[in-house]
């Protein structure tokens, strides 16, 4: 049995505003409220494979703006998630996981990916509320 859909927790607008924002679309997959690009947003096209840093221009991107950290969620924690978050490590850049914010097409795999695989090199490995607040904790201080 798959995974039910999980709905994510509301999100303080104050919270993101002013940080940049770098959003992969999927052109057969909106995204809604808070995650919708907004006009200064760069998007960067589709990745081809199970992962978003190949045959696409995010390394570049993330580089031309400073950027040493990205935060990963997605729909195949096993699969592209991990593999752009492994490739992300080779890159050189510190790798967050959002656990709650993932999911795969078994709870075995999910928590393959979230129990054994994310701790071997990931910076951190977060909910999505202890995210949030780590960034409401860093506006204000």
């Amino acid at each position: 049995m798959l995974p039910s859909l999980v709905q994510l927790p509301e999100v303080d607008e104050s919270i993101i505003q002013g940080n940049a924002s770098f959003c992969i679309i999927q052109k057969h997959h909106g995204l809604l409220g808070p995650l919708k690009p907004k006009p200064r947003d760069i998007v960067v096209a589709p990745h081809k494979t199970s992962c978003a840093f190949v045959s696409t221009e995010l390394d570049l991107q993330l580089r031309q703006h400073g950027i040493e950290r990205i935060v990963l969620a997605g729909m195949l924690a096993n699969t592209c998630v991990e593999l752009t978050g492994r490739y992300a490590v080779e890159l050189g850049y510190d790798v967050t996981f959002l656990k709650d914010a993932v999911g795969a097409t078994s709870w075995e795999a999910q928590r393959a990916a979230i129990e054994v695989n994310y701790p071997r090199y990931a910076s951190a490995i977060l909910t999505v509320d202890e995210f949030l607040e780590s960034l409401s904790e860093k506006s204000e201080s």
